[in-house]
This record gives C-alpha cells, sequence and structure tokens, in this order.
C-alpha cells in the first residue's frame, strides 16, 4: 500500500487511522509541533514528514485492514455455522484511554482513538455489504464480559 507522500495525505491518513497528533509524536519520539509542521500546507512547504514517520502510518494503516479482515472473517464463520447472516453485528466505541485500558481484550497499550478509528472502518465497510452493525460501550463489551466470567472461575 502506497500514498502520494505529500502534506496532505500524510494527515489524511494520520486521521484515517485514528491517531492524534500527540499520540503519533510520542510513539515517534519527536515533538507535536513537528507533526504539525509535517502536515501545514501554508508554510514549512519543505518540512515533509520523515520516513520514520510514514512507515509508522504504513503499520497503523495495516493494523487497521487487520482488523477488519479479521472482523469479516469471524461473521463469515458464524455465518457457515448458523447458516445466514447475524441479525446484528455489535462493535465496542470507547468513550476515553481510560474506557479502553479497562475494558478493551486482550489489555495491550492501545489507544482508544486508533480502535474507535478501526471500528468506525468496519461498520462502514460491513454496512455497506448489507450487516446491520451497532456499537456499544465498552463495559458492554461482550468478549470482556465473557473474559472476566471465565477469570472468576
Amino acid at each position: 500500500m502506497e500514498f502520494k507522500k505529500d502534506k496532505i495525505n500524510f494527515c489524511a491518513l494520520r486521521n484515517e487511522v485514528g491517531v492524534s497528533a500527540a499520540s503519533f509524536a510520542e510513539m515517534l519520539g519527536v515533538r507535536e509541533r513537528t507533526v504539525f509542521r509535517w502536515e501545514n500546507l501554508e508554510t514549512d512547504a519543505n518540512c515533509l514528514p520523515s520516513n520514520n514517520a510514514w512507515q509508522l502510518l504504513y503499520e497503523l494503516k495495516d493494523l487497521q485492514n487487520k482488523v477488519y479482515t479479521d472482523a469479516l472473517q469471524r461473521i463469515q464463520s458464524v455465518e457457515a455455522e448458523q447458516g445466514h447472516a447475524p441479525d446484528t453485528i455489535t462493535l465496542v466505541y470507547y468513550r476515553s484511554q481510560n474506557d479502553y485500558d479497562t475494558y478493551h481484550v486482550p489489555h495491550d497499550d492501545g489507544d482508544f482513538r486508533i480502535a474507535n478509528a478501526s471500528a468506525r472502518l468496519c461498520a462502514h465497510a460491513l454496512r455497506v455489504q448489507g450487516y446491520n452493525v451497532v456499537y456499544v460501550e465498552a463495559k458492554d463489551n461482550p468478549v470482556y464480559k465473557h473474559t472476566k466470567k471465565m477469570n472468576q472461575k
């Protein structure tokens, strides 16, 4: 997957994967101002994103695509088992980083904004294919509830 390596595509792709400028800067070990300079169309014309920045964006986009592909495969498995599409597909939407840290399974150091961007991508693509998709709050995440129940045994 390649994108035109310019400021506007960099900004759009960063937003598409759901990572804030501050989080992206932290991941790269640069200042947030650097990310803003990479994206500023009116000034800093010669200040372009580094190859490392592009590589990180490509990795985040690949991860987002994997989330969608995995979700679609799970849905197709359910369809094969049941002989029909599920009535509704439920996706978790996190309201904060604390929600993500508490309810995301498996626990990791992920960013709730990135998870939500992936959920929005999945929801859109699945709706285009005719699926009914709804969001639930993180505390109502069926995977979290199931895991918590299994750990209590």
